[in-house]
C-alpha cells in the first residue's frame, strides 16, 4: 500500500468516525476530549471574516484599521462572489473539502509510516482547535501545498500563490525559502520578485498593518512561541514589567540558540545526500513557517498544522545515518508532543502543562533550525563556513 493510500484511508475514516462520536456524544464533549475550547455556535474565527466581508460590502465597517474580521481588506473580495455570513455553511464545507485535498499534494511516494505520522498531526488538538474556530490558516496551508504542486512545472503559479497568502495573512511571506532549491542567480532574482511585490503591497496597506498586527489573539495555554512564556506570567497577575523582562530574557535565549544552532551545523555539517532529500522543498516551506512564527513571538496552536509539510523528509532523515538520525528521531517525538500538548490539562495543572508543553516547541525549532541550516544550497553553506573558519584560526597569543 502507498503512503498517499494509506492516508486517504486513515483521514476518510477518522472523519466519518468523528462524524458518529459527535452525533452520538455531543459536540461540546467531543471537543472537550479533545481539549479544545469552544466557542458557540462554531466556526467563529471564519464568521468573523464572513461578517466583515458583510460590512465592508454595505460600506458599514466601523473598524478603523479598515480591516476585514481583523485580516486584510483584500479579503472583502470574496464579497464580489457572493460570499457573505449567510453562506458560512457552505464557505465552510469548502475550505475543509481543499483543505482534505491539499494533504495529498505537496509529497508523494511515501512510506505508510509517514501517513501514520502526518495522520497523528491532522487529528491532534492543535488541528482540531483550527476545525473548531473554522480558521482560514486551513485555507492558507491549501494554497501553499498547491503551490508546492504547481512549482514543479512552473516557478510563476507557485510564487503567485505564495504571494497571495502573504497578502491574505502577512507571515507566509517566509514561504518565499522555497526557492533556496535553486542557484544562487535564481533564488536572488525569485525571492526578490516576491519580496519586491509584498513590500510594495504592505505599503499600500498603510496603517492597516499595524492593525493587524495589533489584532493578533494572544494567549498561552494553546499557542507557542518565544513570547508565550512571558505572556503567561502576566496572565496568572505579574505586573507588566516583570512579563517584559522575561520576555526579553526568552528572545536573547532564541538568539543564543540560534547562534549556537548555526555552529553546530559548521561542526556536524552532516549535509543530506540527494537521495536523502526527496521532500526538501515542503520541509523548507513547513519549517521557515513554524521558525517565523515561533520567532514573531505568539501564535495560536492551529499552525501547528503547517509542520505536515515537515513530516515525509523529518521520516526519511529518521533513518538515515550519522548525526541526522538523532535529530530527526527527536523532532518527529517533539512534533507529535507540540501538536498534543493540549491534552497535558487533562492530567496536570495549566502552568506544569504549559511549561511541559513549551519544552516540546523549543526543542521543535531547535531541531529545525538545524535542519534548515545543514540542507541550505552550498552558496549559502560556504559563507556560513568561511565565518566561522576565520575565527577558529584566531589563537591567543602565549607569555
Amino acid at each position: 500500500m502507498t503512503g498517499r493510500k494509506a492516508l486517504f484511508l486513515i483521514t476518510a475514516g477518522m472523519a466519518i468516525l468523528l462524524a458518529l462520536l459527535f452525533r452520538i456524544f455531543g459536540a461540546g464533549s467531543i471537543w472537550h476530549a479533545w481539549a479544545v475550547p469552544t466557542i458557540p455556535p462554531g466556526f467563529a474565527d471564519l464568521r468573523d471574516v464572513l461578517r466583515g466581508i458583510d460590512l465592508a460590502k454595505a460600506g458599514n465597517s466601523s473598524d478603523p484599521f479598515g480591516l476585514v474580521g481583523g485580516y486584510p481588506r483584500i479579503w472583502s473580495a470574496l464579497g464580489w462572489l457572493g460570499i457573505g455570513e449567510g453562506g458560512l455553511f457552505w464557505a465552510a464545507a469548502a475550505v475543509f473539502i481543499l483543505y482534505w485535498i491539499s494533504l495529498f499534494l505537496f509529497a508523494r511516494n511515501y512510506r505508510p509510516l509517514t501517513a501514520v505520522l502526518m495522520s497523528i498531526i491532522i487529528f491532534s488538538p492543535a488541528a482540531m482547535l483550527g476545525y473548531e474556530r473554522g480558521n482560514l490558516d486551513l485555507a492558507i496551508f491549501a494554497l501553499l501545498s498547491i503551490a508546492l504542486f504547481l512549482s514543479q512545472y512552473s516557478y510563476i503559479p507557485g510564487l503567485g500563490l505564495i504571494l497571495l497568502t502573504a497578502m491574505l495573512k502577512v507571515y507566509p511571506i517566509v514561504g518565499l525559502a522555497y526557492f533556496l532549491r535553486e542557484t544562487r542567480k535564481k533564488f536572488l532574482l525569485w525571492a526578490g520578485i516576491g519580496l519586491g511585490v509584498f513590500i510594495l503591497y504592505a505599503v499600500s496597506l498603510g496603517r492597516s498593518l499595524k492593525g493587524i498586527v495589533e489584532y493578533i489573539p494572544k494567549g498561552s495555554l494553546f499557542d507557542y512561541g518565544a513570547g508565550v512564556i512571558g505572556f503567561r506570567v502576566y496572565e496568572v497577575g505579574f505586573a507588566r514589567l516583570q512579563a517584559n523582562l522575561v520576555m526579553l530574557l526568552s528572545f536573547v535565549v532564541l538568539y543564543l540558540i540560534f547562534v549556537a544552532v548555526v555552529y553546530l551545523s559548521y561542526r556536524y555539517p552532516d549535509e543530506p545526500t540527494p537521495s536523502e532529500r526527496p521532500f526538501l522543498d515542503a520541509f523548507r516551506l513547513g519549517a521557515a513557517i513554524y521558525i517565523g512564527t515561533f520567532v514573531q513571538g505568539n501564535s495560536f496552536n492551529y499552525r501547528l498544522i503547517f509542520l505536515l509539510f515537515c513530516i515525509p523528509q523529518l521520516v526519511v532523515w529518521a533513518q538515515a545515518s550519522g548525526h541526522m538520525r538523532a535529530w530527526a528521531r527527536v523532532g518527529l517525538v517533539s512534533a507529535l508532543a507540540s501538536c498534543w500538548g493540549a491534552m497535558l490539562l487533562h492530567v496536570l495543572p495549566a502552568d506544569p502543562a504549559l511549561a511541559l508543553d513549551e519544552i516540546f516547541n523549543w526543542v521543535l525549532f531547535i531541531v529545525l533550525c538545524y535542519f534548515f541550516i545543514v540542507s541550505l544550497p552550498e552558496w549559502i553553506r560556504g559563507e556560513i563556513d568561511k565565518f566561522f573558519k576565520k575565527y577558529d584560526r584566531r589563537r591567543i597569543p602565549t607569555a
